[in-house]
């Protein structure tokens, strides 16, 4: 997904919210909303910021279409998929090779991918 209107259209899809309602729930004219799914109209990062905080989505990855491997991956639960709250603040270190590869794929698919290697990351911790 190359353009911010790509992913914020993914996004609605994903969680099944119509346009007009994400303008009404962050306070912006439907147009606007439009504008931004047709790519006519990039925001600024405070209307990004307040339509990412709506939808609970990874600010980062809506501006750039790159996860944000620091931002907490939600679980089943709704909760942090890690227990240890030092692990978000560990960054995981991977080849670039490897990052290209994660990076083409669905969002979904990369966090989960994130998810299971913080609990390697966690288990290698846990073992020295």
């Amino acid at each position: 997904m190359d353009t911010l209107g790509q992913r914020l259209n993914y996004l609605l899809k994903k969680k099944n919210i119509k346009a007009r309602t994400l303008a009404k729930g962050i306070g912006l004219p439907e147009t606007t909303i439009s504008n931004i799914l047709h790519d006519k109209f990039e925001p600024g990062v405070y209307k990004i910021k307040k339509i990412a905080e709506y939808l609970n989505a990874d600010l980062h990855w809506l501006i750039t279409g790159v996860v944000n491997y620091n931002y907490p991956v939600p679980s089943e639960g709704g909760e942090s998929a890690t227990d240890d709250p030092d692990d978000a603040e560990t960054p995981l270190i991977f080849t670039e090779e490897f990052m290209k590869e994660v990076r083409q794929l669905d969002p979904e698919y990369q966090r989960i991918i994130l998810s299971i290697l913080k609990s390697i990351n966690q288990l290698t911790r846990s073992l020295k």
